[in-house]
């Protein structure tokens, strides 16, 4: 059976209409128009986007009044079997662990266990005198100052394992490098900065950082195929429902993107999930789940940072915050690993969310327009 709709008419209706459904909110509903047309452009907007990436597989999932009403994959997950792109494909989302990685962060400050305003350095020891005044805050908002990878000289594409978080945060000599600015007064994103979450959390919590994303988001969010990169995974190994990973070379062809390891950073960009669980991701943060509606508020989750100056960074703790000239807003984030890119939008108030994931190198830009793709066929 084609992968085109694994969850299509049949999952829409029985999830949107059936078994004393609760109707959709007035927000997102569109009372006059039957679910099937709704579903049927959807899919051809699926299409035309996955021809127009021109990526060997992609995987969709849409979430609407807090439900999956579609999720399916199109085309080759892993070029080298012919395996196809499902709901269910694991692949590396990138930069979308950072939501997932500020989500755990904040759980955590709620409870009091984290402080996303003191000093890293009372928790974190032997940090470099410049680094341990940071705070979780200016972490999760990108306002540390810490820089993000030197492209050029393939800092990205690591393939070292590090022997210990310790060793891992202070990859490349990044910690002993002069800050870009002094802390809280720019946004500079950085990967490096995420890093240190994977310092903090074990330190203040007592818990690996791998086992407190397990318990603090993907097991009450249900996501069941979710993980962190193991240390050695290179993009080699391939294991059962897993995507490859793939690049484009300047002459078109499609080639295995070079393995690396992605144990050292994974606050940063070592999640590995399906578009269903960043699907159950989302429903698990705007029904509360995760982090109480007044907690997030409180605490500044999706409020962009206002600099000293004035200015907004338009990030607030691990989602950029897009304002739209209707007054609307929504939030996401994208992810570019090595090999894939991976992207997740989200109307919190509205309970809507669109996760796109594909197994080619691209920016994760093409996959955000995709996504703003999908809720227009979806809604309109």
């Amino acid at each position: 059976m084609n992968v085109r709709c694994l969850l299509s008419g049949l999952l829409a209706w029985a999830l949107l209409a059936g078994c004393g459904a609760p109707a959709p909110a007035p927000a997102v509903a569109v009372s006059s128009t039957p679910l099937a047309p709704r579903i049927a452009r959807l899919e051809a907007a699926v299409d035309a986007q996955f021809a127009a990436l021109a990526v060997p597989g992609m995987s969709v999932a849409v979430v609407d009044d807090g439900r999956v009403v579609w999720a399916g994959g199109r085309g080759v997950a892993v070029l080298e079997t012919g395996a196809e792109a499902t709901s269910q494909t694991v692949y590396r989302v990138g930069s979308v662990s950072k939501p997932i990685a500020a989500t755990a962060v904040v759980r955590l400050a709620v409870r009091g266990a984290v402080s996303l305003d003191g000093p890293i350095g009372d928790v974190i020891s032997g940090l470099p005198g410049h680094i341990a005044p940071l705070t979780a805050r200016q972490i999760l908002s990108h306002t540390t100052g810490i820089r993000h990878y030197h492209y050029e000289k393939g800092e990205k594409e690591n393939a070292r394992v590090f022997p210990s978080v310790d060793a891992a945060i202070r990859i490349f000599g990044v910690l002993d490098e002069p800050l870009g600015f002094a802390p809280g007064t720019d946004y500079l994103y950085s990967t490096y900065a995420y890093n240190l979450l994977a310092a903090l959390v074990p330190a203040a919590d007592g818990r690996s950082f791998a086992m407190a994303l397990q318990d603090e988001v993907f097991t009450p969010a249900g996501m069941e195929t979710s993980s962190c990169s193991a240390h050695g995974a290179g993009s080699g190994q391939v294991g059962p429902g897993r995507a490859g990973q793939y690049r484009r070379t300047d002459d078109g062809r499609i080639v295995p993107a070079p393995a690396v390891d992605l144990g050292w950073k994974l606050p940063g960009g070592g999640v590995l999930a399906s578009v269903t669980d960043l699907a159950r991701f989302a429903i698990a943060l705007d029904d509360g789940t995760l982090i109480a509606p007044d907690d997030a508020a409180r605490l500044g989750v999706y409020t962009p940072v206002r600099l000293p100056d004035g200015r907004s960074t338009g990030y607030g703790l691990g989602w950029h915050v897009v304002g739209e000239p209707d007054g609307g807003t929504w939030v996401g984030h994208g992810g570019g690993a090595t090999g894939g890119a991976a992207y997740l939008f989200r109307r919190p108030a509205e309970r809507f969310a669109v996760a796109v994931i594909c197994n080619l190198e691209i920016r994760s830009a093409g996959l955000r327009t995709a996504a703003l793709a999908f809720e227009r066929a979806w809604r309109d």
